[in-house]
C-alpha cells in the first residue's frame, strides 16, 4: 500500500532526524568494527582539506545558521554591499562535500504489508544518519539546491528541516546538475525505477561535473518478490494506468525476471560512471546499510569491516 500522507510531511521528517541521530549514535551495537567505521570517517573522506583549526586561511563563507555571533569576520562583512555576514575559515586538511539528494517522488511512498515503513522513510533515515556521520568527522554535507555546504554539527538538523518544508526540486528522481560541484560525492536515495536509459543520462552528466556518484537502491520486499495471489489490480503511484491481472502469480516469474534485468541494467550503467550502487530493501537491517555506504564513502577497504549482507557492486 501507500502511505497516506506527502513523503515530505513535517512531522515525519522530523521525527525521522531523531530516529536517524540514534541510527548514528548506536552503530557500536553492531560490533566493534562499526565503531571503527564511525571513528575512521572522522578524519575526512578522500583526504580533502576543510575548515577547522589551523593557521592558513582557507575561505570566507557566508554566516549560516548554527553559527556563532563570534565567528563573524566583521571587517570583511563590512565590504559587502547586500549587507551579509561572513566567517572567516582555516585550512585543517582536505574537507569532503557530500551531496545527499532524496528521490521524493510517489512511488517513493510504497509501503506493503511485508514492511514496518515506507521506502522514503528508511530513504531519509540512512540520509539523516549518513549526513551525522559525515559531520561528527568533519566533513560537509548539502542538499543540492536549498542548503549550501556545511560541516556544522547541526547540518543533519538543518537538512531535516528543509525536507519538511517541502523543498524546490523534490518531485524529481535526481538533483539538477548544475549544483553539483567538481571533485565532491553525490548520494542519491532513490527506487530507481524509471526506465535505465533515461536515468543514465541525468546520472552521466552529474558524473560530468567531476563528482563522485553513490547510488542507494530503496526497495520494498514486495517489490521484489511479487507476493500477490489471484485477481488483482497494480495501480501506479505516479498516475500511470492500471494493470488487472487475472491470476497475479502467474506474473511472477517474468516480472522476477524484467527486475533482474532492469537492476543489470542499472549497475551496468553505474559502472560505466564509476558510480558505487548499494541496493537496499525496507525490511532489512539500516544500520547495515549505513556501514556498507558509509565504507564506500570513505573508500576505505571492506574487508576491514564486518559488513552485514547488503547486496552492493
Amino acid at each position: 500500500m501507500a502511505v497516506d500522507r506527502p513523503p515530505y510531511d513535517q512531522a515525519s521528517v522530523l521525527g525521522l532526524a531523531g530516529d536517524a541521530d540514534l541510527l548514528a549514535s548506536t552503530l557500536d551495537d553492531i560490533g566493534v568494527h562499526a565503531i571503527e567505521l564511525a571513528q575512521t570517517v572522522a578524519p575526512g573522506l578522500h583526504g580533502r582539506r576543510r575548515a577547522g583549526i589551523g593557521d592558513t586561511f582557507w575561505e570566507y563563507r557566508h554566516f549560516a545558521e548554527g553559527d556563532y555571533a563570534h565567528q563573524i569576520d566583521w571587517r570583511r562583512s563590512g565590504r559587502s554591499e547586500q549587507g551579509h555576514y561572513f566567517v572567516r575559515e582555516k585550512e585543517f586538511e582536505t574537507a569532503q562535500t557530500v551531496w545527499l539528494w532524496p528521490d521524493m517522488t510517489l512511488s517513493m511512498g510504497f509501503q506493503s504489508d511485508l514492511a514496518d515503513t515506507a521506502k522514503i522513510d528508511r530513504a531519509l533515515l540512512l540520509l539523516l544518519a549518513l549526513a551525522q556521520l559525515l559531520v561528527a568527522g568533519g566533513e560537509r554535507v548539502a542538499l543540492p539546491g536549498p542548503m549550501a555546504p556545511n560541516a556544522h554539527r547541526r547540518a543533519p538538523r538543518l537538512i531535516a528541516e528543509h525536507l519538511a518544508a517541502g523543498m524546490e526540486g523534490a518531485h524529481t528522481r535526481f538533483p539538477a546538475t548544475d549544483l553539483i560541484t567538481p571533485g565532491s560525492s553525490c548520494v542519491i536515495f532513490s527506487d530507481f525505477l524509471d526506465p535505465v536509459a533515461g536515468m543514465g543520462e541525468t546520472l552521466a552528466e552529474i558524473a560530468e561535473t567531476g563528482a563522485t556518484l553513490h547510488l542507494v537502491e530503496i526497495a520494498d520486499p514486495a517489490e521484489e518478490l511479487l507476493p500477490y495471489a489471484g485477481r488483482i489490480e497494480f495501480q501506479s503511484l505516479e498516475g500511470g494506468q492500471p494493470y488487472l491481472a487475472g491470476k497475479a502469480e502467474t506474473l511472477r516469474d517474468d516480472y522476477t525476471s524484467a527486475l533482474a534485468a532492469h537492476r543489470e541494467a542499472l549497475r551496468h550503467t553505474a559502472n560505466l560512471l564509476g558510480a558505487s550502487i548499494l541496493s537496499h530493501r525496507t525490511d532489512h537491517s539500516p544500520e547495515a546499510a549505513l556501514l556498507a555506504l558509509a565504507a564506500r564513502i570513505s573508500e576505505d577497504e571492506t574487508d576491514l569491516f564486518h559488513l552485514p549482507a547488503e547486496t552492493a557492486a
